[in-house]
């Protein structure tokens, strides 16, 4: 069986192969070639990035004739081509994937957790776990395994085996697919795991650099879900939170040491801030509802541009208290949009609500004697005044 590049080298990053055939397939043209260092994807880990003579390839699979199938956004030329791999993207996927086999491994070995499914994500990575939950000191035994073996440097290899040979060498497997047929490709780390896997995989443990097991969730069927981070992934997290703890150093004034402390002490201030906000608005709205009351003017008016529709309801409370008789047009907003409140005798409210929501584009409701929503075109609210006005005064008559 003749493996692709992908699998016989896969630090291959630039490879010379012959394209065989080009043919349209809807808005995409497919390129057949001999050969590819491209990896399709399968197995929890992504397909590979890369171009075919510059072009972008968007997908590849292999046909039955053995070739491999690149879709391009526009045609090849037969002959020649070069295709050259995302390496980037290839060694990160070769770093997260082989640790996974890795924890797997020690998972499965060590605490007797079978995996049972495997995330190769763009921030993070996970397995699934056949157990109800993991025990804090657990992952710490367990991280601190997986990164003994790190250092330990163990070579990391792949070879195809006949099916029936699998079982003899106690290969870890959770199945072949249906439709397999032929050897089957083990990916084998040395003294600690055999299993069969069609991905990309690192030479040695030692390039992973480091494993962070990052905690862990619930998931359906009552597994819990492993989320880690290996290599590359690992430092750039380590220097993501080293700049984040120098930032808050230079804000809180602080040693990373007394971070908590701080921002423990900032929250319970601004705890205490907005209690005394809430105070000072609830006496606020009591001050304006008051001076509303007892006015000889048919209709009491209001508008304050920050004030949200609670402040305004306090308002209209704190009115109808010392006089329940007025109809108050209350307002709020800045720009267009904002909100109102229609209060008073409630057979007048019902009849002129709609009005005022029409007049000010906007849609409200309400029942017993309030009528409240937002708008669209708060500025008109001097015009709704000269309506309400006419309306009562023409009631009046």
């Amino acid at each position: 069986m003749r493996q692709p590049t992908f699998h016989k080298d896969p630090y291959c990053r630039r490879l010379t192969t012959q394209v065989m055939a080009c043919r349209p397939r809807g808005d995409v043209y497919l390129a057949v070639t001999a050969d590819t260092l491209l990896f399709p994807g399968g197995g929890g880990q992504p397909p590979d990035h890369g171009t075919l003579d510059g072009q972008p390839v968007l997908q590849v699979e292999q046909d039955r004739d053995g070739g491999w199938i690149h879709s391009l956004g526009a045609p090849a030329e037969p002959g020649p081509c070069e295709l050259e791999l995302d390496w980037t993207r290839r060694f990160d996927h070769m770093q997260q994937h082989s640790a996974q086999h890795l924890v797997t491994a020690l998972a499965q070995d060590q605490y007797g957790l079978t995996t049972c499914a495997f995330h190769l994500g763009s921030q993070q990575c996970s397995i699934d776990l056949d157990s109800e939950q993991l025990e804090p000191e657990i992952l710490a035994e367990l991280q601190a395994l997986v990164n003994a073996e790190v250092r330990a440097a163990l070579p990391i290899s792949a070879r195809l085996l006949p099916a029936h040979a699998l079982a003899r060498l106690s290969v870890r497997t959770r199945g072949l697919p249906p439709e397999h047929e032929g050897p089957v490709r083990v990916v084998t780390i040395e003294g600690v795991d055999v299993n069969t896997c069609g991905g990309t995989h690192l030479a040695t443990t030692a390039e992973l650099q480091l494993v962070r097991l990052l905690g862990t969730d619930r998931v359906h069927g009552g597994n819990t879900r492993l989320h880690f981070l290996s290599g590359g992934r690992a430092m750039a997290r380590f220097h993501s939170a080293l700049e984040r703890e120098r930032a808050l150093t230079r804000s809180l004034a602080s040693p990373p040491s007394e971070h908590l402390a701080a921002v423990a002490k900032l929250n319970e201030q601004a705890r205490a801030t907005a209690r005394g906000l809430r105070r000072c608005r609830a006496e606020l709205a009591a001050a304006l509802g008051r001076g509303l009351a007892g006015g000889s003017d048919p209709v009491a008016v209001l508008h304050r541009p920050l004030a949200g529709t609670s402040f305004l309801q306090a308002v209209a409370n704190a009115a109808f208290e010392l006089d329940d008789q007025r109809l108050l047009f209350l307002t709020a907003g800045e720009g267009s949009a904002g909100r109102f409140l229609l209060a008073g005798d409630p057979d007048t409210v019902a009849r002129l609500g709609p009005k005022v929501a029409a007049a000010l584009v906007g849609r409200g409701g309400g029942a017993r004697g309030r009528y409240q929503g937002n708008c669209e075109e708060i500025d008109g609210r001097h015009d709704v005044l000269a309506m309400l006005v006419a309306e009562i005064s023409a009631g009046s008559a």
